[in-house]
């Protein structure tokens, strides 16, 4: 595979497109993290909610989440096997104040709201997405989730989203 470099970037032939997208790696009947596109802001959300809760960004603070999540490719814990559950009555038990946060942006105002990755343990490892200004929402995705919407990234799934063939991954 050659070497490529996740930047992120949202070329202008994707926006607009008023499509959420999902990558193709995508298991458990399409489960995984959906993306929309648009000149102004990037969202995410549960394609097993997509009614829920939908997280929204800059298209310059996505260029940093994608860079933080790509970082969460070498966790250890996300070779731990999760398990398909009622997200809902998973959120209760979340233990979000051992949570420890990652992102890429200095907390300033200057910056706006950005979204942050996290992973949980309730019996099974879970990866947490919220967005800097409202903590207490979360997308909660199992492993698989996640590890298919990375793989999502690097194949370009999101409409070359992501992609850039300049150096390492």
């Amino acid at each position: 595979m050659p070497d490529q470099k996740i930047t992120g970037e949202v070329p202008v032939n994707t926006r607009n497109q008023n499509k959420w997208r999902k990558s193709s790696r995508s298991i458990n009947d399409g489960k995984c993290v959906e993306v929309l596109i648009s000149d102004q802001v990037v969202s995410i959300r549960d394609s097993c909610d997509p009614t829920g809760l939908t997280l929204s960004v800059s298209p310059e603070q996505w260029k940093n989440f994608v860079a933080v999540a790509i970082d969460t490719e070498t966790d250890p814990s996300l070779t731990a096997p999760t398990k398909a559950t009622d997200k809902l009555e998973l959120r209760s038990k979340m233990p979000i104040t051992s949570v420890r946060w990652r992102s890429r942006n200095p907390p300033d105002a200057k910056s706006g709201p950005y979204l942050e990755i996290g992973f949980a343990v309730v019996t099974y490892t879970y990866i947490l997405v919220r967005r800097s200004d409202s903590a207490e929402n979360l997308l909660i995705f199992t492993a698989e989730e996640w590890l298919a919407f990375l793989k999502g990234l690097h194949s370009g799934d999101f409409g070359k989203i992501a992609m850039s063939c300049t150096a390492a991954h």
